[in-house]
């Protein structure tokens, strides 16, 4: 029992540690997952072996069994469905341990189903191997590290338990090890199958077949290490506030033309880098198709809520939507708090993406695991969320009340201004100048924005946000792209009160898409099939150029909601818009490779197994049916060769019942003693028929007429003895007809 008790942790152990341990296994664990998988399982796991094997004081169990569950659960998750899951999984270990080592008998019957219960956990761990390309290519991944040697860990551990379980458990003593050795040697050839069919590399480069009348010369020109976009590729705004309107799809650049559609073979797609820059050809790339029925969406990917004095905004340490941002997962994350923020509706999106990166509009409810899917290169992931989005309008804001003196204690993170004195003065200056005869908490919002009218908007994405280049953007250029128009606003509403912080990630809107977007859009949606479950009106194509950074503001009652600072500015005027340069997307067609990549054959391999199993199946029963038939021919004869076909035919119906099978080293006679128990009704028939067929076997000289009087009796105690046995009924009829007991006598 100790050995299984091992196994079993060992295999438990396996399963929850690996993620820890494996880099392409992109899974997560926060805090309380921690404590509940390598804390609070492992301890009920052997407190109720512990308890089981030796005799513990009830109260001292209780403690040690209770305490846990109650101390762990409400210190690290409080009062949350969280905390009710670890009671309840931490119960459950202790319950099935106790039932497998103190009451076995009840244990054996569900024994099974825990193994393969884990089964499932191994094969979806399998299903998250998956992470970035640079993880992907590593040695590592490709060395000891690879799917298959998982797939060989994971099946070694679980054919290792299942052998101790059964010998534990199952496997009667004195048996014999044919069938337990031929399961074995089953189980290592299919482990064998898997590990050497199993295929090196998922990926598959296929033939490519250009719909597209331009086509762009691969790979272009390498770009700035953050891949923020290039250097001009941002927004032309002509929003008014603060979700509504970007442009008129289909404008002309500067040259008066329209944006062409171009295409890379999905081979030779460049990476992130290779997309961020415009170079010399100034184009925009595809980097994610958004499908939602809410419009415009902004995916934003990194929160900044601390004030730096020197480099401006940056990420606040702790906030947990930047964390989502980058979080690996197992299961489907859920916002565990409620939501008390009225006209928040719940807007499902689904996302399929080159970037590693989730883009999540705010306030993400509900996310899904990321799925890499290697076919679909450079999409190479996607996931799918709910987030709830604001509905509120500038009419709901109208009336707003001032932070109240607990939302102001919690908010104040997002309040601080620490600047120096020549700086905070230039801000202070503007500020009271566009705040002028401004009364309500709204109104602030809105004289902050319209400050920006005299300010010209360039187009571009901009990485510096110091303070310095905002002093400079404020009080002398007076011009900026979409970074400084967010960072300023956000910086002079903390100066009047306001909760702000600094947005950054990508626009999803059907006003940013041109003709040429809406073209990429049908072509990638005849190649991927993910796509083809949204309407071509749900989906929008987001490229380099769609880089942005916004402004959220805090407004009472209703939350963060987000806000497009670049609305009031002058427009840009004589500049080429960057959503109007020729749009590059991957060329992805039907897997037809020039050579024929192995895959793992799954359904030939089940196929084939299941076949073999049903043949072996059928096989089992037709020699157990035939050989009853040909003991019933042979037990006609008037010969020592019936007398021992009709001793064969009473083992077989002995066994068929359920009763003990014989071992080879007990006479007839013994064998009666053994059945006493059992079969007291027909002890009498029994002992008469062992000793006509000891008689009729072993004594030398019988007169015929005495040999046939002897087998018609024996004969007429075989219909006795097989009629006593039988018990009435279908579920005893049913026992009987498919059991194989009998073919242990390998006569």
């Amino acid at each position: 029992m100790r050995i299984l008790f091992g196994s079993r942790l060992f295999l438990y152990l396996l399963a929850v540690s690996l993620p820890l341990l494996h880099p392409a296994i992109v899974v997560s664990y926060d805090l309380p997952s921690l404590i509940l998988w390598f804390i609070l399982v492992p301890w009920e796991l052997f407190l109720s072996f512990f308890a089981s094997t030796y005799r513990m004081k009830p109260i001292l169990h209780l403690g040690f069994f209770a305490v846990p569950l109650v101390f762990f659960p409400l210190v690290f998750a409080g009062w949350s469905v969280q905390a009710l899951e670890m009671i309840f999984i931490g119960t459950g270990a202790y319950g099935l341990t106790a039932l497998l080592f103190r009451y076995p008998d009840w244990g054996r019957r569900i024994a099974f189903v825990e193994q393969f219960g884990l089964a499932v956990v191994y094969i979806k761990l399998l299903n998250f191997f998956r992470a970035s390309e640079e993880v992907l290519k590593s040695p590592k991944v490709h060395g000891i590290l690879s799917p298959q040697v998982l797939m060989g860990v994971f099946l070694g551990a679980f054919l290792l338990h299942g052998v101790i379980l059964y010998i534990t458990l199952y496997r009667e003593r004195g048996t014999r090890t044919k069938v337990e050795g031929g399961l074995l040697l089953s189980g290592c050839i299919v482990l064998t199958m898997v590990l050497l069919l199993l295929p090196p590399d998922y990926v598959k480069n296929t033939i490519v077949t250009n719909l597209l009348q331009h086509e762009v010369n691969p790979p272009p020109e390498p770009l700035d290490i953050e891949g923020n976009g290039f250097p001009n590729g941002n927004l032309q705004n002509r929003r008014d506030l603060p979700n509504r309107g970007l442009r008129i799809p289909g404008s002309r650049d500067g040259q008066g033309r329209r944006n062409r559609l171009e295409g890379i073979p999905q081979d030779q797609w460049p990476g992130t880098q290779g997309r961020g820059r415009q170079g010399q050809e100034g184009k925009q790339y595809a980097v994610m198709v958004v499908a939602s029925s809410h419009d415009p969406l902004y995916m934003a990917n990194e929160y900044r809520g601390r004030l730096h004095p020197v480099t401006g905004f940056i990420p606040l340490e702790g906030e947990p939507l930047n964390e989502l941002s980058h979080l690996r997962l197992l299961e489907t994350w859920k916002d565990v708090e409620s939501n008390f923020e009225p006209k928040r509706e719940e807007v499902p999106f689904f996302v399929l993406s080159t970037e590693g990166l989730r883009y999540l509009p705010y306030k993400p409810y509900r996310i899904e695991p990321t799925v890499f899917q290697r076919q679909y290169r450079p999409f190479l992931f996607q996931y799918r969320g709910i987030s709830r989005i604001s509905r509120s309008t500038p009419e709901d804001w109208k009336a707003l009340p001032e932070l109240s003196p607990e939302e102001r204690a919690v908010l104040e993170p997002y309040l601080e201004v620490p600047l120096a004195k020549n700086d905070l003065r230039i801000f202070s200056l503007h500020l009271s100048n566009i705040l002028k005869g401004t009364e309500g908490y709204f109104q602030r919002i809105l004289a902050i924005l319209n400050g920006f009218s005299t300010f010209q908007y360039s187009l571009g994405y901009t990485e510096d946000t110091s303070i310095e280049a905002l002093v400079e953007f404020l009080s002398v250029s007076r011009e900026g792209d979409c970074t400084e128009f967010s960072n300023t606003a956000a910086l002079l509403a903390r100066m009047a009160g306001i909760p702000s912080r600094v947005v950054t990630g990508y626009l999803a809107s059907s006003e940013l898409q041109t003709p040429a977007h809406i073209r990429g859009l049908s072509l990638l949606r005849q190649a991927l099939p993910p796509l083809q479950a949204f309407p071509l009106e749900e989906l929008f194509l987001v490229t380099t150029a769609h880089r942005h950074s916004w402004a959220q503001f805090w407004i009472p009652q209703y939350g963060w909601i987000d806000f497009e600072t670049t609305a009031f500015a002058i427009p840009p005027m004589g500049m080429g818009d960057p959503n109007n340069r020729d749009v590059v997307i991957p060329l992805i067609q039907e897997e037809s490779p020039l050579v024929p990549i192995p895959t793992f054959p799954w359904k030939s391999v089940l196929r084939i197994l299941s076949s073999l199993i049903g043949f072996g199946i059928f096989g089992l029963y037709s020699f157990r049916y035939i050989r009853e038939a040909w003991y019933r021919y042979l037990a006609r004869g008037n010969g020592v060769q019936a007398a021992r076909a009709l001793y064969r035919l009473v083992l077989l119906e002995l066994a068929s019942e359920g009763y003990p099978l014989k071992p080879p080293s007990l006479t007839p006679f013994e064998f009666t003693k053994v059945l006493q128990e059992k079969a007291s009704q027909e002890e009498v028939a029994l002992k008469r028929f062992a000793s006509l067929y000891t008689e009729l076997c072993y004594r030398s000289r019988i007169p015929e007429e005495e040999k046939k009087e002897k087998l018609k009796e024996l004969r007429s105690l075989y219909a006795s003895i097989r009629k006593g046995i039988r018990r009435k009924g279908l579920l005893p009829f049913l026992v009987r007809a498919f059991s194989l007991r009998g073919l242990r006598y390998s006569w």
